[in-house]
């Protein structure tokens, strides 16, 4: 996509019906941490830029749905949102960590059908989820599974970040 929130980015949906299609990004931290966002009272942890809209809330996903509840599970061993005075809790107790959870200001949003003719456009490469070991923790993770890609789409993989500058 020629669009800058979307270059060289891992989005993770959590919602794609007939009604609309939501994700996050989950591969851009932001130049923020949680606490500097929050406004204290928080740990320093990274803060990641999940999206474009509604950019001054805030969104979670997680490995402990057994600390907080009313998550939805959108990957084998991942969980979106929930409780968040449970997610406070945690944090406040020590119980969950920045590698079991990542928090991200917006989300990427998409209208009736539109998501479903921008993948007619080939704009974008699905991926089934994947266990959260590959991919958590890697800082390289678009440049990885771009290697996995058709033929056909690699020539974005060593493509410049601003081929108009060139």
């Amino acid at each position: 996509m020629e669009d800058e929130h979307f270059t060289r980015s891992v989005l993770l949906m959590t919602k794609w019906d007939s009604e609309r299609a939501e994700g996050l990004i989950i591969n851009r931290i932001s130049q923020y941490t949680l606490d500097q966002a929050l406004n204290g009272a928080w740990p320093d942890w990274p803060l990641y830029i999940g999206g474009p809209v509604a950019t001054d809330s805030l969104y979670y996903v997680h490995r402990r749905p057994d600390l907080i509840p009313n998550t939805d599970q959108v990957g084998p061993d991942l969980f979106f949102g929930g409780d968040f005075e449970a997610v406070r809790s945690a944090v406040e107790r020590d119980l969950i960590n920045s590698s079991e959870i990542r928090f991200m200001a917006g989300y990427a949003g998409w209208a009736p059908q539109q998501l479903e003719a921008e993948l007619e456009q080939d704009s974008w490469i699905v991926r089934e989820p994947s266990a959260l070991s590959t991919w958590w923790n890697r800082e390289d993770l678009y440049r990885s599974w771009a290697s996995e890609w058709p033929d056909r789409h690699k020539l974005w993989l060593n493509s410049p970040e601003e081929p108009h500058w060139n």
